[in-house]
């Protein structure tokens, strides 16, 4: 199994270059501000790409994902959308979640403390391109502080399933 990894495109997913694989995750920040032409975009975008199971995660810039999330999970049909929940492919378990502590006035802000740790609590243990304790560990951002994408997709093979 081929699992590509990206994140932080900010609505410039079209100058990336996407290896090809099974599985492309998209692990926040797909868009700059999050208005619904972007997320619009973007789910047309995840239409054209060739890997049979697309998985996205929401960020602290995609705005329509928390201040209304029916509508947003509603234009992505292109992808399963994560939120505090997690899907199984091919035996491979994928577990999403937008939340961060507070930082700035961005999207999926909560404050450190009980409130984020409930939220965290709900992370499961299990497996997930840094590996420690049979987890492995993916940072896919593709922009850089100023927004240029500048890093290639992350690529991840030979997972241990769960």
């Amino acid at each position: 199994m081929r699992i590509v990894c990206i994140s932080d495109t900010h609505s410039r997913h079209d100058q990336v270059e996407v290896p090809p694989g099974d599985i492309l995750v998209h692990a926040g920040d797909s868009t700059m501000v999050g208005r619904v032409e972007e997320v619009v975009k973007f789910n047309h975008w995840l239409g054209r790409l060739p890997h049979p199971h697309k998985v996205l995660i929401a960020g602290n810039h995609d705005w329509l994902f928390e201040k209304e999330p029916a509508l947003a999970e509603s234009l992505i049909t292109n992808a399963v959308y994560l939120r505090d929940s997690s899907v199984t492919i091919g035996g491979v378990k994928f577990y999403g979640s937008p939340w961060q502590p507070r930082f700035m006035y961005w999207a999926f802000n909560l404050p450190r403390g009980q409130e984020i740790k409930r939220k965290w609590d709900l992370i499961p243990e299990g497996y997930g391109v840094a590996r420690e304790s049979g987890t492995t560990f993916v940072n896919a951002c593709v922009c850089d502080a100023s927004y240029r994408p500048v890093n290639p997709a992350v690529v991840v093979e030979d997972v241990i399933k769960s």
